[in-house]
């Protein structure tokens, strides 16, 4: 139960930040909105942070991190910060 609800919240997280990569954050559509940065970068994080506390093995918590920080990096280079 426990890693079935772990892998539902990955693939929430990827769907939320995905919904926000084809519309609200791209630079196409302007600067975004605090609102739409919360909601569609944060929350995934938030997510991915939680479903990382439900995973039993260091691997799929090292694999859970990198994928929160590949969020990071793809938000960098989509606002052009780095």
């Amino acid at each position: 139960m426990k890693k079935t609800f772990s892998v539902i919240i990955n693939i929430i997280a990827w769907l939320i930040f995905t919904l926000g990569v084809l519309s609200p954050l791209t630079p196409s559509y302007g600067k975004p909105t605090l609102g739409s940065i919360i909601a569609f970068i944060l929350l995934p994080i938030l997510l991915l942070v939680i479903s990382c506390n439900c995973y039993d093995h260091k691997l799929s918590r090292f694999i859970v991190i990198f994928q929160a920080l590949l969020i990071i990096g793809l938000t960098l280079k989509l606002f052009s910060l780095y």
